[in-house]
């Protein structure tokens, strides 16, 4: 099924993608986040409203190395395993279109196979203007971190901080994914798009 093999090379892509290691300070900690990689997704469900797509119940784990100090006299290095849940998008039209089905809402649901009960009410027009001029962004809930290593017991007044951090520059990094692949890709994406948002919530893709 195309839609399944789009959706499968789209998550091929997010697990094997590069996540730039990270230098920064916040907070008075100076830290490091190197070889990060994505281990495991679970893809969210979908509806669309007004020609504006919104996701719910995504998610991503992660795993990578971290160095810090704090001060002269605190620093350590080890590994850690996050995983972060209620990952959410909005695809919306550009500002200009926003307001030009505001009378007329359309509802569509996908179920976890990739039809849609009501085929009429997501074209292809709306897919791929979404595809070529949509506004991206993304949200996420909650964060979890498990530091691992000898320095593991020092890092706990680290979660706080590694928690805001990574869901500011995670929230980022997928709007830009996103971004990239409908740039790149606009034919696959939107083939896939409303199969890879409407994947059932239970289903999980990993390596």
């Amino acid at each position: 099924m195309a839609d399944g093999l789009s959706v499968r090379t789209v998550v091929e892509r997010l697990l094997q993608r590069d996540i730039p290691d990270q230098i920064g300070e916040t907070s008075g900690v100076q830290f490091e986040l190197t070889g990060m990689r994505t281990t495991n997704l679970h893809l969210p469900s979908a509806a669309m409203k007004n020609d504006v797509i919104t996701t719910k119940g995504g998610g991503v784990s992660m795993v990578g190395k971290y160095r810090f100090t704090y001060g002269r006299l605190l620093s350590g290095d080890g590994d850690f395993d996050v995983i972060v849940s209620g990952l959410s998008l909005v695809i919306s039209p550009p500002i200009r279109h926003r307001n030009q089905n505001a009378r007329h809402p359309r509802v569509t649901h996908v179920n976890s196979h990739g039809d849609q009960r009501n085929p009429n009410n997501a074209d292809r027009d709306t897919l791929m203007r979404l595809v070529h001029h949509g506004h991206v962004e993304c949200t996420a809930r909650s964060v979890k971190i498990k530091f691992r290593g000898k320095s593991a017991r020092l890092c706990g007044f680290l979660t706080k901080v590694f928690s805001r951090w990574i869901i500011s520059q995670l929230q980022i990094s997928t709007a830009e994914f996103v971004k990239s692949w409908f740039r790149e890709e606009p034919d696959m994406s939107s083939i896939a798009l409303m199969a890879l948002f409407a994947m059932n919530d239970d289903n999980a893709v990993g390596k």
